[in-house]
């Protein structure tokens, strides 16, 4: 049950649902720090959401189901036909389509892969709406705070073949939130293992 306190907040999203190709493995279920990459994003957005949404996949369902099972505020579903394997918007449409089509939903994404941000990162970007975050490198479009809809993105997606979230945010009128902090995401093991040496 969501309390009054809570209603104000967005609702937060982990896109847990990748295949991790360049990864190698379950990028949701690996270990960098010291918890599963998907358990830090979730306890990363529970503090600053009403809600989280863990999107995964037929393969990670049942371990990320297991693994969240103590956080009462956090509700784990799988990607949804008919955007299955199209990467973000994929789980972005998979977390929209718990909502009645048109009811515009405030949605703080947040992919696996960056399990060393700081919280201060997300508490940042909660109070920013139709952002997502960029260090002097370059932009990270999977962390984003925007408002929309299941109707909004499902026209997006049926009205565009490449279906890459950069744009889908840039129709949302989305701008950069530069980060002082440099955020690192985790997409292949070989840096991580460099890195840990």
């Amino acid at each position: 049950m969501v309390t009054s306190s809570l209603e104000n907040k967005p609702y937060g999203l982990v896109l847990a649902g990748g295949q991790s190709h360049r990864f190698g493995r379950d990028k949701a279920l690996a270990i960098i720090t010291q918890e599963p990459n998907v358990l830090i994003a979730v306890k990363r957005l529970l503090p600053v959401c009403q809600q989280v949404i863990v999107v995964a996949n037929k393969n990670n369902l049942v371990a990320i189901r297991n693994l969240v099972a103590k956080f009462e505020r956090c509700q784990v579903i799988v990607d949804q036909p008919p955007y299955l394997g199209i990467g973000p918007l994929g789980g972005i449409y998979a977390g929209l389509s718990k909502f009645s089509p048109n009811q515009r939903v405030n949605l703080v994404i947040t992919a696996v892969d960056y399990p060393q941000l700081p919280p201060k990162v997300f508490q940042e970007m909660v109070s920013h709406p139709q952002v997502y975050l960029a260090d002097l490198v370059k932009a990270h479009y999977t962390l984003a705070h925007l408002i929309t809809s299941k109707a909004v993105i499902t026209t997006w997606l049926a009205e565009h073949s490449r279906h890459r979230l950069q744009d889908f945010l840039k129709e949302l009128a989305c701008q950069p939130l530069t980060s002082p902090t440099n955020l690192v995401n985790c997409n292949y093991q070989r840096r991580i293992d460099n890195d840990q040496k």
